[in-house]
Order: C-alpha cells, then structure tokens, then sequence
C-alpha cells in the first residue's frame, strides 16, 4: 500500500520538474515553448520565443502552421506564422510553390498568405527552432496577451481544427532602447527558407539549452505513458 502511495507522489515530483525545465505545452500537449522574450527597440516590438517540437505526432502527408497572436480586449494583430509541413507534404509544398512561381507574372494567379518560414518535420534532425520578429509597435500592445493559434490542415477530406493557447499574460515591456538591428527571423539548425518576410541567420541555441529541453519532452512524455499503464494495471 506505501509503495502504491510513493509512486504517484514521485511521479508528481518528476512530472513537476519536466514543467519547469520544459516551459509551457501547446497544441494539445505536442510543442512546448521553452523560452520567451519581449522588448522595445526603435519604436518595434520584438518577441522571441524558443519552440521545441520533439513530441509532435503528425503524419508525414500532413502539415501544422502556427500563428503568434497579439490580443488585448478587441485589439488582434496575427504575427508571421510558421509552417512546419512533414516529409511528404514538404514535397507537394516544393511543387507548389514552384508552379505559383511560373505563374507569377499571369494576371489571373491567384495569391495566397505565404507563412514567414516552412520547417521540415524532420526526425533526423533537431526539432526546435527559435522565432524571432519585430512589428511596429503599439500602445495597446502593452499588456497584451500572446496567443499561438495552431491550425491543422484540411487533409484527405478531414476538417481542420484549430488550437488556441496563451503562452503570455500581460506582457511587460522594458523601456525602449536604440539598437542597430531590427530584423525577423527564425532557425532550426538548418538553413531558412525565405518566403517573403524579412528573414535572417539567428545564432544557435547551446547544446546544453538543447539537451535540456529535449529531455524534459521525452521527460514528460514518458511520465504520462507510465502514469496510463499504471492506472490501467491498479
């Protein structure tokens, strides 16, 4: 009966643990960003945030974009969305954008929103990224709270359902500083793909920085398979 007892109680430590080391969750639990920052330079509004997706669970013909999203009260700005596509739907991205480009001069293409950058949902490679993007700043800015609109897509005749989840709540800002760098960009260990934004090399993340937050997704991913089986065997 103690040892029934001290298992969820160690399992609660660890669990409590792999929260703080691992930031806050989105997207139903898959993507968890491990760091964020805001701040003001030259009449912009910088917001950095680190995002790791080890644990996303995507069909390789499917595709997830997700949309940083400023709100206070009836104040909304979407910010540049990132697109990560698998392997399979990478391809038929590729292909499309390459025929949306032959057909760039014809008067009757048709344009649609371009995400800020594409991301492969590749296993054999790091999955994090760090986003980084500057907008003109405004009042209603401070305080606001910074939504991450994921949408799925509308794949093989499926409806796609979009998640909404608050990472920051009422975001303070320091006061303005003059830099001489205002630029957007996002990386994920490999090199960008530019789609229209203004996009530039950020400097990689630390192994350590890396190590940790990939740990503590495997971390937590595997205190809820065993938290599962355990309630099932009791």
């Amino acid at each position: 009966m103690k040892n029934l007892i001290r298992i969820p109680l160690t399992l609660t430590l660890l669990f409590a643990t792999c929260c703080l080391c691992l930031g806050q969750e989105f997207y139903r639990g898959e993507l968890f960003v491990t760091g964020q920052h805001f701040s003001l330079t030259n009449g912009h509004l910088n917001v950095e945030l680190s995002v790791d997706f080890e644990g996303l669970r995507m069909p390789s013909d499917e595709s997830l974009t997700v949309t940083p999203v400023l709100k206070n009260g009836e104040y909304e700005q979407e910010l540049p969305a990132v697109l990560i596509n698998g392997a399979e739907k990478q391809k038929v991205y590729q292909r499309t954008q390459a025929l949306a480009a032959g057909k760039r001069n014809s008067a009757k293409a048709r344009t649609s929103p371009i995400p800020a950058v594409v991301i492969r949902n590749d296993h054999a490679v790091s999955r994090a990224f760090t986003y980084k993007v500057s907008v003109p700043y405004e009042q209603w800015m401070e305080r606001a709270i910074l939504l991450l609109r994921s949408q799925e897509c509308a794949c093989h005749g499926k409806k796609g359902d979009v998640y909404e989840d608050k990472i920051a709540d009422g975001i303070r800002l320091p006061k303005m500083r003059v830099s001489r760098i205002s630029a957007s960009h996002i990386s994920n260990g490999r090199k960008d793909r530019k789609t229209g934004s203004n996009l530039a090399n950020s400097p990689r993340k630390s192994r350590t920085s890396r190590s940790t937050a990939v740990f503590a997704t495997h971390c937590m991913m595997y205190v809820r398979r065993w938290v599962q089986n355990w309630r099932k065997s009791v």
